[in-house]
C-alpha cells in the first residue's frame, strides 16, 4: 500500500464513527420518544413536549454529525 493509500483507510474509521454517533442520536432523540409515545408506555416523565424537545435538540445534532462524516470522506477524493 502507498502512503495516500494508508491516509484513505485511515479517514474511514472517523467517518464511520460520525455516522454511527448520527444514528445514535435518531434512536435516542427521535424513535425511542416516539415509539414510547405511539405504545402507550409513556409515564409522566415522558411527554410530548419532552419528546418535542429531544427531537429539536437531537435532530439537528444528528444532521450535523452526518454532515460531518460527509466531509470527513471528501479528503477520500483528493
Amino acid at each position: 500500500m502507498t502512503i495516500d493509500e494508508i491516509c484513505k483507510e485511515r479517514i474511514k474509521p472517523s467517518a464511520t464513527f460520525l455516522n454511527t454517533t448520527a444514528a445514535g442520536c435518531v434512536v435516542a432523540g427521535i424513535i425511542t420518544p416516539m415509539a414510547t409515545l405511539l405504545l402507550g408506555l409513556a409515564s409522566a416523565r415522558v411527554t410530548v413536549l419532552g419528546g418535542t424537545v429531544l427531537v429539536c435538540a437531537l435532530g439537528p445534532i444528528s444532521a450535523g454529525l452526518h454532515w460531518l462524516a460527509r466531509r470527513v470522506l471528501r479528503r477520500i477524493r483528493q
